[in-house]
């Protein structure tokens, strides 16, 4: 059922992954680095197309689902600050998990569309590649930082606003 606290921890989580998928494409990814679906070109030559988007869509559903339940608690009527502050870390780690995993495998997809894997071993070994890739590049404190502690604002906000808006 919607409430108010689904909605503003979806909608702020999505913000904020956002923001940290902007930090990425600026701040961290190497030069000439692909990301997304390949439709922008950044002035260094990188190619970024709707890897914000996509991120941001994630992690509405995200925040929906883990930060919301804990922020409307049981009865409506908001959850313990424990609980959404727990959420909210959860929501961060689950979104990462989510995005590393699902853009090693469909880097793995666009690369196999081209013809270069012939067997399917070879192809799920060049995913775990990718997605090894993309967890040292994730891996880093520009990144890390804003996205567990934006995650926490975001379910005290949430949790706040559980408890104000019934």
């Amino acid at each position: 059922m919607p409430t108010p606290a689904k909605l503003v921890a979806a909608v702020l989580m999505a913000a904020l992954a956002w923001y940290v998928c902007e930090i990425i494409v600026r701040e961290v990814l190497p030069d000439g680095s692909r990301v997304g679906f390949f439709r922008e070109v950044l002035p260094d030559g990188s190619r970024v197309g709707f890897f914000r988007e996509i991120a941001a869509l994630g992690a509405l559903v995200v925040g929906w689902k883990v930060i919301g339940r804990p922020a409307t608690g049981p009865r409506g009527r908001g959850g313990k600050i424990t609980e959404v502050l727990t959420a909210g870390i959860g929501a961060a780690i689950v979104l990462l998990c989510l995005g590393v995993v699902l853009h090693s495998f469909v880097e793995m997809i666009t690369v196999s569309l081209s013809g270069k894997y012939t067997q399917v071993g070879i192809a799920m070994n060049a995913w775990l590649g990718f997605l090894w890739d993309d967890v040292q590049i994730v891996m880093n404190q520009v990144i890390l930082a804003p996205l567990l502690l934006g995650a926490v604002a975001v379910g005290l906000i949430s949790g706040v606003v559980g408890r104000v808006w019934h």
